[in-house]
């Protein structure tokens, strides 16, 4: 993954570039373009079938791209594989009928040693490194399991920045927690 990283750093430099993120490793997941009101939706997102939980059966998911404070950010929704994207309408159909989400507000990078603050007024206190809510996540498939990188998003600050590899597990993921989502691994 490291090697598939630094390649896109190499032909496309470190800011934010549209062909990051296209290697064969993202493009083993067939995303579709779905929605939009010309054809009578209240959204458009990116939509694809694939078992996200690694629990051998097949979700439905569904990435929206965001734009928040001048910054893109991504949400994913887990659905049923069963369920019928043609039957979801609205943005409220989707939530309602999601068995589960990514949807980062604060992921703290608990298995690497919490950081001493810098400042004189929070001296004595550490934290943890981590990601904002401002987040892109792009799934991917390797060795037959399914991963999430998640990083903060393009336009917050050089790219590549911190970043997480992670196996989605179920429910709904704001911030780190060990039944929802396993860390495997942080990249810079």
């Amino acid at each position: 993954m490291q090697h598939v990283l630094n390649k896109d750093v190499h032909i496309y430099g470190q800011n934010y570039h549209p062909h990051k993120f296209q290697a064969s490793v993202f493009q083993a997941i067939p995303w579709e373009q779905y929605g939009g009101a010309q054809h009578g939706y209240d959204y458009g997102a990116e939509v694809a079938r694939f078992d996200i939980s690694n629990d051998g059966t097949e979700e439905l998911v569904v990435r929206f791209s965001t734009m928040i404070f001048n910054k893109i950010i991504h949400r994913l929704f887990i659905l049923d594989g069963h369920e019928s994207i043609e039957s979801l309408k609205t943005i409220k159909d989707i939530e309602e009928k999601s068995i589960g989400m990514i949807s980062i507000e604060r992921y703290d990078f608990k298995y690497i040693p919490a950081m001493p603050h810098a400042g004189w007024m929070e001296r004595g206190k550490f934290y943890y490194k981590g990601l904002s809510e401002y987040v892109a996540i792009y799934p991917f498939i390797f060795d037959h399991k399914s991963y999430v990188l998640i990083k903060n998003a393009p336009d917050t600050g050089p790219d590549p920045s911190e970043l997480l590899i992670a196996q989605y597990k179920k429910g709904i993921v704001h911030t780190a927690n060990k039944e929802q989502i396993q860390d495997v691994c942080y990249m810079k």
